[in-house]
C-alpha cells in the first residue's frame, strides 16, 4: 500500500527529494514557521537532511511518514502532514505544518482530518495521538476541531520521543469517537 492521502484540494504524499526539497527548506529557514518546532531557529542542512531520513525510515517500516501537504491545483508544496510513530509508543502521531502564505484557510485542520480518517479506514488503529508546545494554541485549537482530547503534559522521555527534554502537550481520539 502506497501512502497517499487526497481530496480535491489537498494531498498528502511522501517527498520527492530533490523537487520538493525547496519548498521545505524554504519552511525551516523562516523563524516564524519555526517557532515551534525549534524555538525559532532555523533549521540547517544537516536537520533537514535528518529530517527527510526520518521520514524515509518512518515510511518504510510504518508505511506512513509526515509528507509533502500539496495543494493539487498548483501541485506546490504548502507544507508537511500526515502521520508518524510517535517515539516509541505504540501510537501514530498526526501531524502538520502549513506554510504561513497558507495558514488560516483550514487546511491544517483538513489535512489532520484527512490523516485521521486514513488512520482509522485504511490502517485500522484504535486511536491517534497528536501533540504540541504548551504554547502552541494554533495547532491546540486544530486538535481539538478534530475532536480531539487533552490527555495532559508529557516529556520527550515518556513518549521514547528523539529529544527526551522535550516537554509536550498530549491530545488524543478514539477511534469509536471519530466514525459513525
Amino acid at each position: 500500500m502506497r501512502f497517499t492521502i487526497e481530496t480535491d484540494r489537498i494531498l498528502i504524499r511522501p517527498w520527492h527529494e530533490p523537487t520538493d526539497r525547496p519548498a521545505f527548506c524554504a519552511m525551516t529557514a523562516d523563524p516564524v514557521m519555526m517557532r515551534y518546532m525549534s524555538d525559532g531557529i532555523p533549521w540547517t542542512d544537516a536537520m533537514n537532511d535528518d529530517f527527510f531520513a526520518r521520514q524515509q525510515r518512518h515510511l518504510d517500516a510504518a508505511g506512513v511518514c509526515m509528507g509533502a501537504l500539496v495543494q493539487k491545483q498548483t501541485d506546490e508544496v504548502i507544507g508537511v502532514a500526515g502521520l508518524q510513530p510517535l517515539g516509541t509508543t505504540s501510537h501514530l502521531e498526526v501531524g502538520w505544518w502549513v506554510m504561513r502564505a497558507f495558514q488560516g484557510q483550514g487546511i491544517a485542520t483538513r489535512a489532520g482530518r484527512m490523516a485521521i480518517h486514513y488512520a482509522f479506514t485504511e490502517l485500522d488503529q484504535s486511536g491517534v495521538k497528536a501533540i504540541t508546545l504548551p504554547g502552541n494554541l494554533a495547532s491546540r485549537r486544530v486538535m481539538e476541531k478534530l475532536g480531539m482530547a487533552y490527555e495532559g503534559i508529557a516529556t520527550g522521555k515518556q513518549l521514547g520521543h528523539r529529544l527526551p527534554d522535550l516537554e509536550v502537550v498530549l491530545y488524543g481520539i478514539d477511534r469509536s469517537d471519530a466514525l459513525p
